[in-house]
């Protein structure tokens, strides 16, 4: 038996060079060119997921913040004035006044709207009812049958406070309520920490939004009676957060006139304080004195409300800080990053630094110069390097109301 023959076939010289593979330099010079466009591929990626990350963000603030401002104006748009002078109750108001920092505190009376209504015409079904609607288990208290009558009207309550005291009440609340437990460990350190004489860091001047209601109206527990509104760990107590990430909230009122918010309200403008009943307030401008408030035939409802909410930009990007000491006189301000400021020609050019608002101007380099100092009815002070700087959205409403009362003549 004969082993095959081995055949060899030998190639010719072109053949072998059609056949040979790449070289290194080939190789390298393609893994380069794939890297270089795979690099402006994932930027070009990357940078279209960023432009559809912000525009989301900024069409959720802003679903947000119309969402906020319609609540508000409903609430607004219901105010009850009371009816008939004559046969008016006493318990009707409408209070607006600031805090010690200026920040804007609401109260007054409006009428059920057709939820609460649902939620509410069962109230009073058994006797002896004793609690009161306050956003608090009324649904359970409904259910219950101890949800007092409401009469059609309840009090509504708006203010605000900074987001560092807020978040500290509500959570003592919990604890008080036994909602949440103390961590021993942390008590000791802030306990640690308050006996030491560090300093404080600087305000970051964002706040929180509160609202609270409450029916039946009036009485020893009435939204009226209590004096120390702006006491935080009393705000917690009557109202719930209604948005954070509020960097101011602005309420103007017109009385009779033309109603140009620009203009003093004794000549038809408006302002930030208002009275109904001309006797609580003797800041206000239509005043006529304590003997007043027992005297519905001369009250004074407005004609429209302002309303200015800011809001904080959901992109920290929007946040910078000052780069060294601002005093309470000084019209230039130095930040790290001035691409955070309002664009030129916007019609809300300002920046809050800390609690105070800022009006800029013209910008050179890291140097902005200032304007006007203390708007929106905050105070120029000083502010120490590090400070925050902010710029936020601005949301702007005029509620006409629905029912209101001019003023003829003080009598």
């Amino acid at each position: 038996m004969s082993l095959p023959a081995v055949v060899y076939r030998f190639l010719p010289p072109d053949d072998l060079k059609r056949e040979r593979g790449f070289t290194i330099l080939e190789l390298l010079v393609s893994v380069t060119i794939f890297m270089v466009v795979a690099t402006l591929l994932y930027g070009l990626v990357a940078k279209s997921m960023g432009l559809w990350k912000q525009g989301e963000e900024r069409r959720e603030i802003y679903e947000f913040g119309q969402a906020v401002l319609s609540r508000i104006a409903t609430d607004l748009r219901n105010i009850h004035t009371g009816g008939i002078p004559l046969f008016a109750d006493l318990d009707v108001k409408l209070i607006a006044d600031v805090d010690a920092r200026q920040r804007p505190r609401l109260r007054f009376v409006r009428t059920l709207g057709a939820t609460e209504k649902a939620l509410y015409r069962s109230s009073g079904a058994r006797q002896g009812p004793t609690d009161v609607m306050d956003l608090n288990d009324d649904a359970k208290e409904v259910f219950d049958g101890t949800l007092k009558p409401s009469r059609g009207l309840m009090e509504v309550v708006y203010t605000v406070l900074p987001l560092e005291r807020a978040m500290e009440e509500e959570r003592n609340l919990r604890l008080e309520l036994g909602l949440e437990e103390a961590d021993p460990q942390e008590v000791a350190q802030m306990q640690t920490l308050n006996g030491k004489k560090e300093e404080k860091e600087p305000p970051s001047g964002a706040l929180v939004l509160y609202r609270g209601i409450r029916s039946p109206i009036g009485g020893n527990r009435s939204l009226f009676a209590l004096e120390e509104l702006d006491e935080a760990s009393l705000i917690v107590r009557v109202a719930k957060p209604l948005a954070y990430g509020v960097l101011h909230m602005g309420l103007e009122y017109a009385g009779n006139g033309p109603g140009d918010f620009d203009q003093p309200l004794d000549v038809g403008g408006a302002d930030v304080i208002w009275d109904s009943t001309r006797g609580i307030l003797p800041e206000f401008a239509l005043s006529i004195g304590p003997g007043s408030v027992e005297d519905p035939r001369d009250d004074l409802f407005p004609r429209a409300i302002r309303v200015t909410l800011v809001l904080e930009r959901p992109d920290r990007a929007r946040v910078t800080s000052l780069r060294k000491r601002l005093s309470a006189t000084d019209m230039r301000l130095e930040i790290l990053d001035p691409s955070i400021l309002p664009r030129k020609g916007s019609a809300f050019p300002y920046v809050k630094v800390g609690e105070e608002w800022i009006e800029v101007g013209a910008v050179k380099g890291r140097t902005v110069t200032i304007v006007r100092r203390g708007m929106r009815e905050t105070v120029a002070t000083a502010h120490q390097a590090k400070a925050p700087v902010r710029v936020g959205i601005t949301f702007r409403k005029v509620v006409p109301m629905v029912s209101y009362r001019e003023h003829v003549a003080n009598q």
